[in-house]
């Protein structure tokens, strides 16, 4: 019935604005304020930071309408509507989930690339030191290679971390193509990566 229209409309706009949309300090006050029709925008009465989607503002106000016949639609299909609107939020949510989700995989990938550039940087740091303290004699052989080894293990980790942190990047910008930090992230990434190309550090993939 339309009065159940009208009933879901009041309950929508309550939840909306926190407020009731007719008002009055006695019943008659009350019957007097409904009759006059004069329904005050939820758009105009949200509280404070909130902001009513446009879809249930639209509803709402179509709901509340005084006249049965410009309300245009049944409880059933207020209903529809509102599960319409609702499932559409969910989606939203658990698209905001995956992202979140893509994002802290991206930081935890990106710590990693990190932790193994440090790791590169004091193998090479070693192995200068080493070179450095022979003073110009022949360096041992087995702790040179020692040196070296350890030097090309980390280099090799080091590309392995990139292609990862790379990947996982990629997955959150596709996720969510919207949000700055994950072209923040993708950019900061690829910044390290070319000054580690340049110093000769690493061979990054193609692409």
């Amino acid at each position: 019935p339309q009065a159940d229209v009208w009933g879901l409309g009041a309950m929508l706009y309550g939840i909306l604005t926190w407020r009731p949309p007719f008002a009055g300090r006695s019943s008659k006050e009350l019957l007097a304020d409904i009759r006059g029709g004069h329904l005050v925008p939820p758009g105009e009465r949200r509280p404070a930071g909130a902001e009513p989607a446009p879809e249930l503002e639209q509803l709402c106000t179509l709901a509340l309408e005084m006249e049965p016949q410009r309300r245009r639609l049944s409880a059933e299909e207020l209903s529809a509507a509102l599960e319409t609107y609702l499932e559409g939020s969910r989606a939203e949510e658990r698209q905001l989930e995956r992202a979140e989700e893509r994002i802290e995989d991206a930081q935890r990938a990106a710590l990693a690339y990190t932790a193994a550039r440090d790791k590169l940087a004091a193998a090479r740091n070693q192995e200068v030191a080493l070179r450095w303290r022979s003073g110009g004699k022949a360096l041992d052989t087995a702790s040179a290679q020692a040196a070296r080894t350890l030097v090309e293990r980390y280099a090799s980790d080091l590309e392995a971390a990139f292609t990862r942190a790379d990947e996982a990047w990629a997955r959150a910008l596709a996720e969510a193509p919207g949000l700055e930090l994950t072209r923040h992230g993708l950019c900061a990434l690829y910044f390290e990566a070319l000054q580690d190309v340049e110093r000769g550090w690493v061979r990054l993939p193609a692409g």
